[in-house]
């Protein structure tokens, strides 16, 4: 089981230079756990892209994602909690609001214990951050 941040999983339906790397990563995980609005993140970023990708493509890529973030991912859910840790999060590192909320998620997901949950990142300052609150970081 491994957290799963937005910027970690987004190679795996735009083909980047990591996405063979994260390909092989995620299939070794036996649950991959992510943020509620991960899903939202995701399908902006696919949409956002340059405009000479294909809308096909694009389209392609969010039904593979919403078929994945439906069927095959767990959530952290609990809103409630997230934006709790979050207000603390926000305080102690200088993320943007997207990646306080993963972060804070995760600590949801760890339940108290990062040591114990690989936290999943291609994002810098997050990975960071998520080391600084005591989660191993992969790649």
């Amino acid at each position: 089981m491994r957290f799963w941040d937005s910027s970690a999983l987004f190679p795996l339906f735009v083909e980047e230079r990591t996405s063979i790397h994260i390909r092989e990563l995620v299939a070794l995980d036996d649950e991959v756990v992510v943020w509620t609005l991960t899903l939202i993140e995701l399908l902006s970023g696919i949409w956002r892209r340059d405009p000479s990708v294909y809308d096909v493509t694009r389209r392609a890529a969010a039904a593979r994602l919403v078929t994945l973030a439906d069927s095959e991912w767990s959530k952290v859910a609990d809103v409630r909690s997230v934006v709790a840790i979050a207000k603390e999060v926000a305080k102690s590192y200088r993320l943007r609001a997207g990646d306080t909320l993963q972060l804070s998620a995760a600590l949801v997901a760890s339940e108290g214990r990062p040591a114990r949950l690989p936290f999943v990142t291609l994002d810098g300052d997050l990975a960071t951050a998520a080391r600084a609150e005591g989660f191993p970081i992969l790649p």
